[in-house]
Formats: C-alpha cells, sequence, structure tokens
C-alpha cells in the first residue's frame, strides 16, 4: 500500500510538472525559457524513480489485478474513467494546435533585443516545440549578455512567421540571417564560438 501511494504520488508530481511545462512552451515567450527549462531537467531527474517504482508495483500487485478484472467497475469509476479520457484528449488537442501555431497569433518579428540601432540585425527564427531550439536558445542568451549593445537581434516563431523564413531562403530550424554590408548570410544552428565569431567579424567586441 505504501509503495502505491509513493508511486502515485510521484506520478501525480510529474504529471503537474509536465502539465506546467507544456503550458508554458505554449504561452510563455521563448526567450524566458531558459528560466523554465528548470521544469524539463526536473522531470528527467523523477523519471527514472517513478519508472522503478511502476515496475516493483506491477509486478507486487499482479494476483490483486487478477482478482480486480473479476470485479464490474462502479458507475462512478466508469464515468471518472470517461472524464479523465475526455480531458487527456482535449489537452493533446490544444497542445496540437499550439505546436502548429493555430490557437495564437504572434508579430513577425516576435520581440527585438539588444540594440534597437545596431549596424549587425540578427534574424533568429526558432520552435519553442523544436528540442534543438532549447540548445540554441542558451547560446542565444548568453550572446546577448555579452554583445547585446552591439547587436539588434529579431526573433521569429517559425510557427507564425514562415512567410519571412522563406523569403530568406532558410532551410533548418533553428536558423540565422546576418544582415551584413555585403548582403545577407544565413546560418542554421550556431555554437557559442561560431556566433561569437560571426558577430565580432562585423562589430567591435
Amino acid at each position: 500500500m505504501k509503495l502505491r501511494k509513493i508511486k502515485d504520488l510521484i506520478g501525480a508530481l510529474m504529471a503537474y510538472l509536465a502539465i506546467i511545462f507544456l503550458l508554458g512552451l505554449i504561452f510563455v515567450p521563448f526567450h524566458y525559457s531558459v528560466y523554465i527549462s528548470f521544469i524539463f531537467r526536473l522531470l528527467l531527474i523523477i523519471l527514472p524513480f517513478y519508472l522503478i517504482m511502476e515496475i516493483a508495483y506491477f509486478v507486487k500487485d499482479t494476483p490483486k489485478r487478477r482478482e480486480s478484472k473479476k470485479k464490474e467497475k462502479t458507475k462512478k469509476e466508469k464515468i471518472t474513467g470517461i472524464l479523465e479520457y475526455i480531458l487527456l484528449a482535449i489537452f493533446v488537442i490544444i497542445l496540437l494546435l499550439a505546436r502548429n501555431g493555430t490557437i495564437m497569433k504572434k508579430e513577425c518579428p516576435e520581440v527585438v533585443q539588444g540594440n534597437p540601432d545596431a549596424e549587425l540585425t540578427i534574424k533568429y527564427f526558432f520552435n519553442p516545440f523544436c528540442p534543438s531550439c532549447w540548445k540554441q536558445e542558451k547560446i542565444v542568451h548568453t550572446a546577448l549578455k555579452k554583445y547585446g549593445q552591439n547587436i539588434r537581434l529579431e526573433r521569429y516563431d517559425h510557427r507564425y512567421c514562415s512567410t519571412a523564413w522563406n523569403q530568406l531562403g532558410l532551410m533548418h530550424i533553428p536558423s540565422f540571417s546576418f544582415e551584413l554590408d555585403n548582403g545577407t548570410k544565413n546560418f542554421g544552428s550556431l555554437s557559442d564560438e561560431k556566433l561569437s565569431g560571426i558577430i565580432c567579424d562585423n562589430v567591435k567586441c
């Protein structure tokens, strides 16, 4: 009984964290993601413990589970089960609509960071549901701290700004478009060293 309570508690905690994290993906501006990424890391830490508890409970509870199959579910249990599936379906639909950029509208660019009057303009395209964008976001965040006074960073959410993305001839997410003196140069994901190098080649660092 204790094992089941602990398992259920960990499972409920994971469910709440997952919901908060996914809602953050949908409604929180992506440039704040570096502050909510700890929820994702916490989920990764809890997950192995939950799986171990789940397996242990499954093995221990096999005889009781066989007996319970013989019993008829009450009307309340049936209604509760149906409501759980309905709520799950609604949440999945909202998540899919948000992923495709259907339920919200954003400006293009979504936000401008750094120095609006800087000579170097960087157009940064991302998608909150893109795993590699989370890694790229940390690099962009660091670059803004270092070179914020020397660059104008325009953020474009690819879900809503695909037209601008296509016009620039970009091929990947995340991606960058640098407006330089000799024209525009496009890049896919960039390492910290590569991004810093491009910036410092075009402005005084």
